[in-house]
């Protein structure tokens, strides 16, 4: 595939996803680094949260993660696996059915609750949250209304490559 005629964001995730293909993890958190920094000065922020998603990827393995163990959702803390995939953020991840309990308007106390609170982060990217608009919580983490829709078009694009 020739890259050079490809926007640099995806040039630098087609490179970031080589280089994890490959194994070289160092490689990929510098493609991810540099597509993260692009990305923010571009202020997108779907490529953002791809590239947060990437470095995740790339970051030093969270004890959640060690020896073959399980991902947990952080938001319900359900099991990841085949049926149940996770998007990653820095040391955060969320599955696919608690971003659909977010787009779905689920706020019943149970699970994920869709709040209007000032001054926190977003934990996936890090953004702080005005009380204009609705922020998404559960078990102390945080996910703001763009990141959600990423998240969206992570789990659309998955569907589309199997």
């Amino acid at each position: 595939m020739d890259l050079n005629n490809l926007p640099p964001e995806v040039q630098l995730a087609e490179e970031c996803s080589a280089a994890l293909a490959r194994g070289d993890v160092e490689a990929a958190r510098q493609f991810a680094e540099r597509g993260l920094q692009l990305a923010t000065a571009n202020r997108s922020p779907t490529w953002t949260m791809r590239f947060t998603n990437l470095l995740g990827m790339c970051a030093p393995h969270t004890p959640e993660m060690v020896g073959g163990e399980p991902i947990y959702c952080s938001f319900c803390q359900g099991e990841s696996s085949a049926a149940r995939q996770v998007v990653a953020g820095p040391r955060v991840f969320i599955c696919r059915s608690c971003v659909n309990d977010c787009t779905g308007g689920r706020s019943d106390g149970l699970g994920v609750q869709r709040l209007h609170l000032g001054g926190v982060a977003c934990s996936f990217c890090n953004r702080k949250m005005d009380d204009s608009g609705p922020v998404y919580a559960a078990r102390g983490h945080y996910i703001c209304q763009e990141c959600v829709g990423v998240c969206l078009d992570i789990f659309a694009d998955s569907r589309v490559q199997k």
